[in-house]
């Protein structure tokens, strides 16, 4: 695949890792859980990380957002709160 194309499709990937975990978390998640969850560790390799990127995951909060499948409660001592809009479901259907 053209690395162009990787570049323009990541955050979509970023976007399922993160619905992924909602679904499995049941409940409101931040954005470290999300990343430890896609992550650990090897013997021979030490850490890896399939989500390293804060500029991509950002992207994919903000495309999560105007598709109208999460919100966002920012909060001034701490990470935001990331959580499923009311219409998930619908929206995600939808998409």
């Amino acid at each position: 695949m053209d690395r162009t194309r990787v570049i323009e499709r990541a955050h979509y990937y970023y976007a399922l890792a993160i619905i992924d975990f909602m679904n499995r978390s049941n409940g409101d998640i931040f954005q470290k859980d999300v990343q430890n969850d896609y992550s650990g560790e090897q013997k021979a390799e030490g850490v890896w990380n399939l989500l390293p990127s804060n500029v991509l995951f950002g992207k994919s909060l903000t495309w999560l957002i105007q598709s109208g499948l999460i919100e966002l409660t920012e909060d001034d001592f701490g990470p935001a709160l990331i959580q499923k809009s009311e219409d998930f479901d619908r929206n995600w259907e939808q998409i």
